[in-house]
C-alpha cells in the first residue's frame, strides 16, 4: 500500500525581460537572445575549424609515411593510458568498471600514440625547415591568456614558468606546433 503525501510540478520562468535580467547583465530578452545566437555561431565555428584541422593532419600523416621509434610509442602510450586512468578515477569510474574496458581503450590508445608520436615528428620537422620557433612575445602572450584563464595575476604565471623549465619547454613545443599548424591551414589547399 502507497500513500501519497505530496505532488510537486515545476513551473518554468516566463520568457521576458526579467529572466533575461537574471541570467546575466541584460537589459532585453532580445539582447538575451542575440548573445545567445552568437554564442551558438561561435561554437559552430569552432567545431568547423577543430574538425579542419583534424582532417588536415590526418591527411599529413597519411601522406608522410615514416618509421616511428618504438620506445617513444610505448612511453606515449603508456602516458595516455595513465592519463585516462586517472580522469576515469576523477569522474567517480570504479577501477572494475575501467579494467572491463581495458583491453579495448589499451587498443584505441596505443593508435592514438602512433598517431601523437608520428604527427609529432613531422610537426618538428615542418618547423625546423620552415624555421617556426617560439619567441618571448609567444610567451608574453601565452602567460597574459593563461593568467586571464584561471584569473590570476600575470606576474604568478610568470614566475610559475620561471621556476619550471620542464613546463615553459613544453608551453614553446606547443606554441611552435600551433605556429605550424597556422601554417599548414594557411598553405592548405582544399577541394
Amino acid at each position: 500500500k502507497v500513500k501519497v503525501k505530496e505532488i510537486k510540478t515545476k513551473s518554468l520562468p516566463e520568457i521576458n525581460d526579467d529572466l533575461a535580467k537574471e541570467a546575466g547583465e541584460y537589459k532585453t530578452l532580445d539582447e538575451f537572445k542575440e548573445k545567445i545566437t552568437k554564442d551558438i555561431s561561435a561554437k559552430k565555428e569552432h567545431d568547423k575549424e577543430i574538425a579542419f584541422e583534424k582532417a588536415l593532419l590526418d591527411e599529413l600523416i597519411k601522406q608522410n609515411k615514416m618509421d616511428v621509434p618504438e620506445g617513444i610509442i610505448e612511453n606515449r602510450h603508456k602516458h595516455l593510458l595513465n592519463q585516462t586512468y586517472q580522469d576515469a578515477k576523477q569522474r567517480g569510474i570504479l577501477e572494475e568498471d575501467f579494467e572491463k574496458h581495458k583491453e579495448e581503450l589499451n587498443k584505441n590508445l596505443l593508435t592514438e600514440a602512433k598517431r601523437q608520436v608520428h604527427l609529432a615528428f613531422l610537426l618538428d620537422a615542418i618547423s625546423s625547415q620552415e624555421k617556426m620557433e617560439a619567441l618571448e612575445e609567444d610567451f608574453k602572450e601565452k602567460f597574459q591568456e593563461t593568467a586571464a584563464q584561471i584569473r590570476q595575476p600575470l606576474e604568478v604565471v610568470e614566475k610559475y614558468y620561471a621556476e619550471h623549465e620542464e613546463a615553459r619547454e613544453g608551453l614553446g613545443e606547443q606554441i611552435r606546433n600551433e605556429k605550424v599548424i597556422n601554417f599548414l591551414k594557411k598553405n592548405a589547399k582544399t577541394k
